[in-house]
């Protein structure tokens, strides 16, 4: 594969793990949402302190993923197109 795909490839997992993180950790600290969106006296209720806690670690594994996907593109590029490949694929017709 075109080494200039790799790279962009790589760099749009970087930048969504970049962007994941950051949003993960507003949903943890409310201050920091507060700030990041100029919110001024935001007082976040239990509601919002429950659904935070139960996003926050999945955008946190989903950054991971990401991460880790920088690391082995090609396997996963091959995986998929194989997979994709074998659901879709055109049977031969054969002459008897």
């Amino acid at each position: 594969m075109n080494n200039r795909v790799i790279f962009w490839l790589r760099s749009s997992y970087w930048l969504g793990a970049i962007v994941n993180v950051v949003a993960g950790l507003m949903m943890l600290i409310p201050g920091f949402l507060t700030r990041m969106n100029g919110l001024g006296s935001f007082n976040p209720g239990l509601d919002f302190c429950f659904v935070a806690g139960m996003g926050a670690p999945l955008i946190f594994g989903w950054s991971f993923l990401l991460l880790w996907l920088t690391q082995c593109v090609m396997t996963v590029l091959y995986l998929f197109g194989y997979f994709f490949a074998r659901r879709y694929e055109i049977p031969s017709r054969r002459s008897a």
